[in-house]
């Protein structure tokens, strides 16, 4: 089985250096790069060219990311054919930003959108909550995203720590991790 090294990427107004995900994914022996990036300061495109350069330099081959973290780890799922771990993943931050008080530019994140449709959704493990009280389109994230790996925390926010089913998840969903990057036959985790 392979060694895992994942790029965590945190939300909006959120910080690497206090990370649910990372302390949960280090106990499950993976090792963890948690930048902490300023989505005020930067647009996505350059965001997202940071993310490639640490990803590059670190040697990652895996992804997880939360909230707006998880529409940038698309992206690098996208991009590098990687597994990718989502907890409650904002796929449409162009619709969220401005309830946040974003006051950047969105078109790139709107032009960005369109590459979710390259990800081979056999790569994607995500959790959502179902009363997450920040983004209200789990059913539009279930239709983009649902592969058979698709859960839902009945009684989760928004908060990872409000996700009660978190640690099972983490502990399957980089099981299958390194499934796929073992080139292993993924029969145990069949796509619906």
């Amino acid at each position: 089985m392979a060694d895992l090294k994942f790029l965590n990427i945190h939300g909006y107004i959120g910080n690497g250096e206090d990370s649910t995900s990372d302390k949960m994914l280090k106990e499950l022996g993976v090792e963890v790069v948690s930048p902490t990036l300023d989505y005020d300061k930067n647009d996505a495109n350059s965001i997202f060219a940071q993310l490639r350069n640490i990803y590059d330099k670190e040697g990652c081959n895996g992804v997880i990311g939360c909230s707006l973290g998880g529409f940038f780890a698309l992206q690098i799922c996208a991009y590098y054919d990687c597994p990718a771990i989502l907890i409650n993943p904002c796929v449409m931050p162009f619709v969220y930003l401005r309830r946040c008080n974003y006051h950047g530019s969105l078109t790139a994140y709107i032009k960005q959108f369109g590459n979710i449709a390259d990800v081979d959704k056999r790569l994607i493990m995500t959790l959502v909550g179902f009363k997450d009280e920040l983004i209200d389109t789990g059913d539009v994230t279930a239709e983009i995203l649902d592969n058979g790996f698709f859960e839902i925390d009945d009684e989760g926010g928004h908060r990872t720590s409000s996700l009660a089913k978190l640690p099972d998840f983490l502990k399957r969903a980089t099981e299958k991790a390194k499934t796929l990057l073992g080139g292993v036959n993924d029969t145990e985790f069949p796509i619906d």
